[in-house]
């Protein structure tokens, strides 16, 4: 047994919330902070994840609406060392995405193969899973357990 089957047996590592904005906010604090754990040998791993977290989706139940993305509905990046992790949650623009138009938030979060929790999970299981256990420090595991059950807990909050 390795430590990575340990790992997954456990409770998620998230802190509780008490809505979908929370849980955003908890996620893009979790991918900040992969970002920050990942050594510099890393840096495709982390440009495929940052490709995969902006990435628009095309709406499987509305072919002619425009693609919609997680900066367009307020998940930014700012270049700015003082937000936590780089990444931070516009909670005025998330909110109103949620309110009027909770089909296409959920669609972008879970629409299966395009949506951007499934696209996230696979890169980062599929990382986890080409890692060897020794070539692999405990924060950037600790960091990527926890953004990958981030992921997890908002897959469940949308379904």
């Amino acid at each position: 047994m390795d430590i990575f089957d340990n790992h997954e047996k456990t409770p998620y590592e998230t802190e509780p919330v008490e809505s979908p904005l929370e849980a955003m906010r908890a996620f893009a604090l979790a991918f900040g902070r992969l970002l920050d754990a990942l050594p510099l040998e890393c840096d495709g791993f982390a440009e495929e994840l940052k490709l995969a977290m902006y990435k628009p989706v095309y709406l499987a139940f509305d072919p002619d609406a425009p693609p919609i993305s997680l900066y367009e509905i307020g998940v930014t990046h700012s270049p700015h060392k003082s937000v936590a992790g780089q990444y931070a949650i516009q909670a005025g623009k998330l909110s109103d995405a949620i309110q009027h138009r909770p089909e296409a938030v959920r669609a972008l979060l879970i629409q299966e193969e395009s949506g951007v929790l499934p696209r996230l999970c696979a890169i980062l299981e599929a990382f986890r899973d080409a890692e060897r256990e020794e070539d692999l420090q405990m924060d950037v595991f600790t960091a990527l357990m926890r953004f990958l059950n981030e992921c997890r807990r908002l897959s469940v909050m949308w379904e």
